[in-house]
């Protein structure tokens, strides 16, 4: 059964080096589909990856190692990576970028950090305070980050029309959620365990969480993707010179009033520019850049960049 679980770890992690590959592959035209910086997918993509190898390990050493000490390492490297990991996914959203949400998760994740590891510290003396300290930096962090990304997919949500790069984001928030919920509850059934049974206690789960995170994750963003990049590559424009060229262009723009640096926004986002990567090209903030985006759309009547092209070209 363990070496099942072994090859299971192993078939998991090369369906993560699989995805991780489509964005390597294909960046033009998912920016050109959904809007996000490739960078930054490629960067949470491979937290995710190191997530759960980081998870292998940890099973790999409770089963044929048997390390005290590397059982110690692995558990901290666990929840730097799941830190580091929210992190990121916040730096999808956009609009939490530089916020002060996000340098809240940060304080709070290192505060969890070093709550977890004074926990593991097998000290009679101080088991209950340093299991109450854990089990508290637990709540908070894991509270507040649910809030904070509840948050961020409403804003999404409410404020981005881009229905692709929206769908995106908001889904993996959703997911994440949903695993830090049940990290939650596997971490108060381990520390609350410690402290009135003080034994080593059965698992909650017959399944892990992070098999589910993972794998969910890992589908649902190679489905995402080839989606975009099926759609991208259905598009003629492919770049900033004919876009002016395409069929009907100067009428498209007179049809609908785009100014002129819509039309700038436009044609980089026909290059397959993502949304930072514009403003860092005319020189102005994302934030900036949405909003046009969002002019644009709610101007040509459409929910995402590949509908805009294709209006473009159709018209």
């Amino acid at each position: 059964m363990n070496h099942i679980m072994m090859l299971i770890y192993v078939t998991l992690t090369c369906l993560g080096v699989v995805t991780f590959c489509m964005t390597v592959f294909c960046k033009v035209d998912i920016s050109r589909s959904i809007g996000l910086k490739v960078l930054d997918i490629q960067r949470y993509l491979g937290l995710l990856i190191a997530f759960f190898i980081i998870n292998f390990l940890i099973y790999y050493n409770a089963f044929f190692v048997l390390s005290s000490n590397t059982n110690y390492v692995l558990y901290t490297l666990f929840d730097i990576s799941l830190v580091i990991m929210l992190l990121l996914l916040l730096v999808l959203n956009v609009s939490h970028r530089n916020s002060i949400l996000f340098k809240i998760e940060g304080v709070l994740g290192l505060m969890y950090i070093i709550c977890w590891i004074f926990s593991r510290v097998e000290r009679i003396d101080n088991l209950f305070a340093s299991s109450i300290a854990a089990c508290v930096s637990d709540v908070v962090f894991i509270s507040i980050s649910i809030s904070i990304l509840s948050f961020s997919a409403f804003v999404q949500e409410k404020e981005t029309e881009d229905k692709a790069g929206k769908k995106f984001v908001i889904g993996l928030d959703i997911m994440t959620t949903v695993y830090l919920a049940a990290l939650l509850i596997e971490d108060m059934y381990w520390v609350l365990g410690r402290i009135f049974i003080n034994e080593r206690i059965k698992y909650p789960y017959s399944i892990e969480p992070v098999f589910v995170l993972y794998i969910i994750e890992n589908i649902f963003v190679i489905v995402y993707l080839l989606k975009g990049i099926k759609s991208s590559r259905s598009i003629n424009i492919t770049t900033i010179d004919n876009l002016n060229e395409a069929s009907g262009g100067e009428n498209f723009i007179e049809k609908f009033g785009i100014t002129a640096r819509e039309t700038e926004v436009i044609e980089l986002v026909a290059a397959g520019y993502s949304n930072s990567e514009i403003g860092e090209k005319l020189n102005i903030s994302i934030y900036t850049v949405k909003r046009h985006i969002n002019s644009i759309f709610k101007k040509v009547e459409v929910t995402s960049r590949i509908e805009l092209l294709k209006k473009i070209e159709d018209a």
